[in-house]
């Protein structure tokens, strides 16, 4: 019975570490000469729309590329990540792609980071695909592995991780095209963070005292 017990322990102290050690803050150096950049974005979606006679329907459209709208749709919090839009032409108030330069200094990976917000930054649509290019080009080093590039967009109220990629140290690129749930309601934005995602060790440590818990509280119910 005490053996029970003391496992029972060591998997609810498993569970309490795991739950509260990714949320504690910390800081990365960040180096000069490491970017990131998202380019080539285009998104088509319908939305609703009434003719002169209130005749309700859904209306089809594509946008493609970022708004040349800093305060708006390019945000970040620290200086060390600068994000800073592609060449555009003058009159254009758009552009391709954001580059997010890094400058030497320190991250906090709990709350420093940029949000890029592309073109059809516009209210209650229907998303339904989206495509862009994506590239990181990082040294090697421990913030590498915590850089993280996502796509959010929102079911409601609320907000998700539609798409994610941790490269690492090195140059790496991609093309993404896909789908995004009719469910996904508002305007999806890209998100660089120094954030890293959960290991599969550390997922199996908070199932493991998730277990542990379940386990305690059934004994406890029986007697």
């Amino acid at each position: 019975m005490l053996s029970r017990l003391m496992v029972i322990c060591f998997l609810w102290f498993l569970f309490v570490f795991a739950w509260l050690n990714p949320a504690q803050a910390e800081s990365v150096h960040v180096e000069e000469g490491w970017s990131a950049s998202v380019s080539n974005f285009s998104g088509d979606f319908y939305y609703p729309s009434l003719d002169l006679d209130n005749n309700f329907s859904w209306a089809y459209a594509t946008f493609c590329g970022f708004h040349v709208f800093a305060d708006n749709y390019l945000r970040t919090t620290t200086n060390v990540l600068e994000p800073v839009y592609m060449p555009h032409e003058p009159w254009s108030r758009t552009t391709n792609g954001v580059l997010i330069d890094m400058h030497d200094g320190w991250v906090d990976t709990a709350s420093d980071r940029v949000a890029v917000w592309p073109v059809m930054c516009l209210d209650d649509e229907w998303w339904y695909h989206v495509s862009f290019d994506w590239s990181t080009s990082w040294s090697d080093s421990p913030a590498a592995n915590y850089l993280t590039w996502e796509l959010w967009a929102g079911t409601g109220s609320s907000w998700g991780v539609a798409w994610r990629v941790t490269p690492g140290a090195g140059s790496h690129q991609g093309h993404v095209d896909m789908d995004v749930p009719l469910t996904f309601i508002g305007s999806p934005y890209f998100v660089l963070s120094l954030n890293p995602v959960p290991e599969p060790g550390d997922i199996l440590t908070v199932l493991c005292g998730l277990g542990g818990l379940a386990v305690f509280t059934r004994r406890r119910r029986r007697n």
